[in-house]
């Protein structure tokens, strides 16, 4: 139940044509009994590509706080825009909060972005390599 809405019953029939048509197209049927040990395998991979999406929208709510952040100093600060002095400081703050915050977004993103390529890199590192020849 999401939402306090029920599940469907066409749904559990959907998953299990999906889990068959994934492992069909994974393995071709003809290589099914050489390359039986990528059918476990699958699963890895579906949890992999949904680590991947969560990550993603990981870095759509840094960009979405962002912008709250943004909006409340906004908030707060335009009371003082009444007088000379008061839109003066709060020009001097709105400048001040408004670059801390690009600065704290841009190392969120730059942050996660190295958090990946670390992940992807030892991923990767533990696989075989084939060292490049050169073309005689």
């Amino acid at each position: 139940m999401v939402l306090g809405i029920d599940m469907p019953k066409f749904v559990i029939p959907m998953f299990i044509v999906e889990a068959v048509l994934l492992v069909l197209f994974t393995v071709p049927p003809k290589r099914l009994k050489q390359d039986f040990i990528s059918i476990p395998m699958l699963v890895l991979d579906v949890v992999n590509s949904f680590t991947d999406v969560i990550s993603y929208i990981r870095l759509f709510a840094v960009g979405m706080s962002g912008a709250a952040i943004a909006e409340a100093f906004n908030d707060m600060l335009s009371p003082l825009f009444g007088s000379a002095v008061g839109i003066a400081g709060a020009a001097f703050l709105l400048l001040f909060v408004h670059g801390l915050n690009i600065a704290l977004a841009v190392m969120g993103v730059a942050v996660h972005a190295v958090r990946l390529n670390t992940l992807e890199f030892y991923r990767n590192a533990l696989r075989s390599v084939v060292p490049v020849q050169a073309r005689s």
